[in-house]
């Protein structure tokens, strides 16, 4: 330990030469170092200002309508038809069951296709269903 003491000189007494050269060296890195984290901090200020930029010209432009949906069944499930129609299900059930409104059954499934709906609510002429 005095040893090391010794090395490093006591304080008030002068650095050795190779412990001034290590001093001034240390010095130079940790400049070096601050230089580059200004400079990062500076590319990081510039970044943050583009995304800003860019954010601000997104919220400028017109905003996109919902997407369509990509494969509309050409047939609607008695639930659907009911409401359609605005009535219960049991309602579009009975309806379906006594032919006031056409329908198909595909498998086990009952459905009404959209085109044939739409033509029969034409075919109402605006009197409603009650």
């Amino acid at each position: 330990m005095e040893k090391n003491a010794a090395r490093l000189g006591s304080p008030g007494q002068p650095a050795s030469i190779d412990e001034a050269a290590t001093v001034e060296s240390a010095r130079r890195a940790l400049e070096a170092a601050l230089s580059a984290l200004r400079d990062l901090q500076a590319q990081q200020n510039q970044a943050e200002r583009l995304v800003r930029q860019a954010l601000d010209a997104l919220r400028q432009l017109p905003q996109p309508e919902a997407a369509p949906t990509l494969h509309e069944s050409p047939f609607l499930s008695v639930a659907e038809v009911a409401e359609v129609l605005g009535v219960s299900s049991s309602q579009a059930w009975r309806m379906v069951r006594d032919g006031t409104v056409p329908s198909y059954k595909l498998g086990r499934r009952v459905v009404v296709a959209r085109a044939t709906l739409a033509d029969w609510e034409d075919s109402l002429g605006g009197q409603g269903l009650g």
